[in-house]
Order: C-alpha cells, then structure tokens, then sequence
C-alpha cells in the first residue's frame, strides 16, 4: 500500500471542474442571504390578532372567576337569610320534620 501512495507523489489524483468554487460561493450566498423586506400586513394583523385572543382570554377567566365567587357569596346570604328570618318555633318545626325522616329511613 505504501508503494501504491509513493507512486502518487505529490500531485492531486482528483480534478474539479473550472470555477466550481467560484460557482458554489455564489449559490450558497443566493441560499443564505436574509430577504430585508418589512414584516407584511399579514403578519401585523396576525400579531394583533394573538394580542387580542390573549386579552380577551384573561377577560373571560377573570369574569368565570368573579361570577363563581358572587354566586358562592349569594348562597352564603340565602342560607344565613332562612336562618335569620325563621322563628324559633318554624326552625325547631323544620328540624322536627327531618328528624322524623331521618328515622323513617334507617
């Protein structure tokens, strides 16, 4: 094998075609120059399109948020309202009922 490589010498075995390098330098540039146009108006409306999704997302979460915390509040009030407004003679009445279907039941 060492004879085979001395018998080379020092002269290039392989040839490439005139002006490859040449040729390759301007098509790589063609492939990696970055196109310097302004964002279009697709692009900006898209953009605020997201923006406005986003908004409107955070709005909606806030408002389902707010809703179940008054609810939550009113049925506190309904139910200290009955405690409340009923006599003693209604309320003891009331738990006399649910006693007797208590054990009814079991």
């Amino acid at each position: 094998m060492e004879e085979q490589l001395n018998n080379i010498g020092k002269r290039m075995p392989y040839t490439v075609p005139e002006g490859f390098f040449d040729e390759m330098h301007r098509r790589l540039m063609e492939k990696t120059t970055v196109n310097s146009q302004l964002p279009t108006v697709h692009s900006r409306s898209r953009f605020w399109m997201s923006a406005a999704a986003v908004v409107l997302l955070i709005a909606g979460v806030s408002f389902y948020a707010l809703q179940r915390s008054e609810q939550s509040e009113a049925n506190l009030l309904a139910d200290e309202s009955v405690e409340t407004y009923m006599t003693d003679d209604a309320l003891d009445e009331w738990i006399a009922i649910y006693e007797n279907i208590d054990n009814t039941v079991l």
